[in-house]
């Protein structure tokens, strides 16, 4: 015998989840509860529907601001690792290799900038993924 589930306190979204985990041969009764909750025209409404849009709109945020920080932490490991080889830019369109042997200034110039830029987005990628989880 299965416990009885009151479905109406469920928010849209709980419902969907208890819809993806219940075992409809296991406990038919529930299944049926939850089906019948579902199907209910409150539940339908455009509030309801404003929910689930807004919950696409926090995951698709939750992507940018993962993208950030990945991108943030390129920067910075780039940054640490070109110590090691010297950094390749653009000077008159031709390649030009600056390393901390040729040219101190102009080598730590592109290393802190390349970090600087790597830690300001991660920061930044943390900053929107705390205030997205508060929303």
């Amino acid at each position: 015998m299965s416990k009885k589930i009151d479905y109406s306190k469920y928010s849209l979204k709980e419902l969907y989840e208890a819809l993806d985990s219940i075992d409809s041969e296991k406990l038919p009764e529930n299944y049926r509860q939850l089906k019948d909750e579902l199907s209910k025209p409150e539940r339908s409404n455009d509030e309801v529907l404003s929910e689930l849009e807004a919950e696409m709109g926090n995951q698709e945020s939750d992507f940018k601001s993962y993208f950030i920080i990945a991108v943030g932490a390129f920067f910075v490991l780039w940054g640490f690792l070109a110590e090691e080889k010297g950094i390749i830019h653009k000077h008159r369109s031709k390649e030009v290799l600056v390393t901390l042997a040729d040219n101190p200034d102009k080598f730590y110039f592109h290393v802190y900038l390349a970090a600087g830029i790597g830690i300001c987005s991660v920061i930044f990628g943390v900053y929107l993924l705390v205030r997205n989880s508060k929303t």
